[in-house]
């Protein structure tokens, strides 16, 4: 005979065979294991002796009966289920690589009923490291909870040290854990340990079928969200300012366009500032570009942090901030607290020349849209210009001027 349980039923006659005990091959090797760590020796008694099983074939009668319909029927709805199992799990693979991990996580447990978890490094949760360029060979010392048969250990992170959540609850159940590594495109992304409740061969073959999906699934989602971080990186350069953060012309009206709609539904009070740089030429030629810059910057981190949290703020020119927000603002509050900002700024030594600007706000209650922006515009333009003007003549527009 040979050693095949399984098979030896199915012919006829029965065939006497002889096969080893799995729970002896474990007891042994748990024992020459011992062995060698103990001694550092290896253990020469390494023999298990297989078991005898007299069937038919050897011309003894084998006492029980075996429904082979009843045998083939069982094997074959095991077997398109486990075919079902496996199209249900690389669908939900699929879907998962374009959803977030938790969302991706919540598929994969609603997909596939095998008690496991699994650990991803933190770098793959890291939407600018480009999967391409990765170079490391092994797991971070942080890692990621993907999933896990506790809900309460998800998405948080554990030290490699522990190598799974709750190991020392998971070894009290005397029940065998077995590792997969993730890989993808020869880059280690994680592991995943599965916590084998018995020893049918279908559920051991689950699990390559598992990490299979959970390798293109991971992989998949990690690539996507590079894509869309790389997607939003390059709007971003068309939308915001480089060196102020805010928004940049075009940015400016593409946001103004959206917000406008809802200000002329409820035709709220909307609210133009405008703000433009004392000096700048005179600290660009005195002190070099690199300190006008650093002008622009105060004046637009002033007019950003004292604007309403929802304003639109731009840099609309070389020196020209302007912000765009709805509700009803005193301006003279608001221009004391910029200008306060710019005094708070130049009373830290270490700068040759001082920071200022002139500020110019307009409020209407006839606002109409992104058509009705210019002329708005135009008015605080106007209304800065008289301020600029009026510190002028009263000998307060030279702020800029260089420190005795």
């Amino acid at each position: 005979g040979y050693d095949g349980i399984d098979e030896v039923y199915l012919s006829n006659p029965k065939i006497t065979t002889a096969s080893c005990s799995y729970r002896k091959m474990a007891e042994k090797t748990l024992e020459l294991l011992m062995h060698f760590f103990k001694t550092g020796e290896i253990y020469e008694n390494n023999i298990v002796t297989p078991e005898f099983f007299n069937f038919d074939s050897c011309g003894c009668q084998y006492g029980s009966k075996i429904d082979l319909n009843a045998y083939y029927s069982n094997i074959n709805n095991r077997f398109y289920r486990y075919q079902d199992e496996m199209c249900i799990m690389m669908n939900a693979s699929n879907k998962m690589q374009i959803v977030s991990f938790e969302e991706a996580a919540v598929l994969w447990k609603s997909a596939v009923k095998l008690n496991m978890c699994c650990l991803i490094n933190k770098s793959c949760i890291d939407d600018t490291v480009n999967p391409a360029l990765v170079t490391i060979k092994s797991f971070d010392d942080e890692m990621f909870v993907f999933c896990d048969v506790n809900p309460d250990n998800e998405f948080k992170t554990i030290s490699k040290k522990s190598i799974i959540p709750d190991m020392s609850d998971k070894l009290k159940l005397r029940i065998p854990l077995v590792f997969f590594a993730l890989d993808y495109i020869n880059t280690p992304m994680g592991y995943v340990c599965f916590y084998a409740q018995d020893s049918r061969i279908t559920d051991y073959q689950k699990t390559t079928w598992a990490v299979m999906a959970l390798n293109n699934a991971i992989g998949g989602i990690r690539d996507i969200r590079y894509q869309k971080h790389l997607n939003q990186q390059v709007e971003n350069m068309y939308k915001y300012d480089s060196l102020t953060g805010l928004y940049n012309r075009h940015g400016f009206f593409k946001a103004l366009s959206k917000a406008s709609n809802r200000i002329y539904d409820v035709q709220e009070i909307t609210n133009v500032i405008l703000l433009d740089l004392d000096g700048l030429k005179y600290i660009n030629d005195t002190f070099g570009h690199k300190e006008g810059d650093n002008a622009i910057k105060v004046c637009a981190e002033a007019l950003k942090k004292h604007c309403p949290e929802d304003a639109l703020c731009s840099r609309i020119g070389g020196d020209e901030l302007v912000a765009w927000f709805s509700g009803t603002y005193d301006a003279d509050k608001l221009k004391k607290e910029i200008y306060a900002a710019f005094e708070e700024y130049n009373a830290v030594p270490g700068k040759d020349y001082k920071v200022a600007a002139s500020f110019g706000m307009i409020s209407s209650t006839e606002y109409r849209g992104t058509d009705d922006f210019s002329r708005l515009f135009s008015e605080a333009d106007k209304a800065m210009y008289e301020e600029k003007t009026y510190r002028q003549k009263n000998g307060m527009y030279r702020y800029y001027r260089m420190r005795k």
